[in-house]
């Protein structure tokens, strides 16, 4: 088979199922807070573009407050660095280096509105439904702080993808260098 085809079958194949756990491990995240907390799991949808977790009860701090908003964005973030130690620089498959990019750029996207809206946060009023948002309400964090803190994830992503040789894997191969 045409190397090219097997890596677009690869990605065709594996995009939509990264979506989908992506999904899960986002709203999963904020389920395990929410029952770490003693609360209680209404619904757990993870399908199309209005996935959530509705819950009630609950005993939170602020810390567990704070932590119930970030883990939708920790727990995907936890979850890829930990598979990334499988990673295999000497794949020769193409399909595999950008399958494992995807899961690794997928964690960097999200934590863009982290750096994002707390900064616009300071000149004009953001959506409160956001983690984001919700997470500096709920912690009392200087917005800058959390984009801070949220950039140098994505500096620690950045260089993960480096140091392994994944971003020459694929930008290397997509300038003809590999």
């Amino acid at each position: 088979m045409n190397p090219k085809l097997k890596t677009i079958i690869c990605i065709l194949a594996f995009a939509p199922i990264w979506l989908l756990v992506y999904t899960i491990l986002h709203e999963g995240g904020h389920a395990l807070v929410i029952l770490a907390y003693g609360g209680t799991i209404d619904r757990f949808w993870v399908l199309g573009l209005n996935a959530h977790v509705s819950a009630h009860g609950g005993v939170y701090s602020a810390f567990g407050e704070g932590l119930k908003h970030a883990a939708g964005v920790f727990l995907p973030m936890i979850v890829s660095t930990i598979a990334f130690v499988y990673y295999k620089p000497k794949v020769k498959l193409d399909g595999y280096h950008y399958c494992w990019f995807l899961m690794m750029v997928s964690s960097v996207f999200s934590l863009l509105v982290w750096i994002i809206f707390p900064i616009l946060s300071l000149f004009r009023p953001m959506p409160q439904g956001e983690d984001v948002m919700q997470f500096i309400s709920a912690t009392g964090f200087h917005p800058l702080l959390v984009s801070a803190g949220a950039f140098l994830l994505v500096g620690t992503f950045m260089f993960l993808m480096f140091k392994s040789g994944l971003l020459k894997r694929v930008f290397g191969k997509a300038k003809g260098k590999l």
